[in-house]
């Protein structure tokens, strides 16, 4: 999510917006501008003090829980996804092949996720990007 989105959301929050005019004027679901107002209720300061902070630091309170944001394997598999995307729309390239490329590539300590064997079949990606 994009920093000038999460300020918006504050700023239109801060007016007295509710749920259903933020999510139509920033283009968010209803459920994820639920979530950052739930997440604002939790982060005990004001809407004011929050559009002070510099984007980092304001992403940072919102996702910091999240592991992912924070983790050089994550930056190393955004980088690799396209290559994924595009070798997964290929006859007999499997999750579990890509897996072992990678993990070949990338020695991290990754364990590698259990798949049925109905998903080492064939996969392909579907129209965003992920595999179905």
């Amino acid at each position: 999510m994009h920093m000038s989105t999460i300020k918006q959301l504050l700023l239109l929050h801060r007016d007295g917006h509710g749920k259903k005019y933020i999510s139509r004027h920033t283009g968010m679901s209803r459920n994820t501008v639920k979530s950052y107002l739930l997440k604002l209720g939790l982060l005990k300061c004001s809407v004011d003090e929050l559009l002070k902070l510099d984007d980092p630091v304001l992403l940072a309170r919102f996702n910091g829980g999240n592991p992912s944001y924070s983790d050089d394997r994550h930056v190393v598999l955004m980088e690799r996804k396209p290559y994924f995307v595009a070798e997964l729309k290929k006859k007999d390239v499997t999750r579990h092949l890509l897996w072992e490329e990678y993990s070949e590539r990338c020695p991290l300590q990754l364990q590698p996720i259990l798949l049925p064997p109905a998903a080492i079949l064939e996969i392909k990606a579907s129209h965003d990007g992920f595999a179905s």
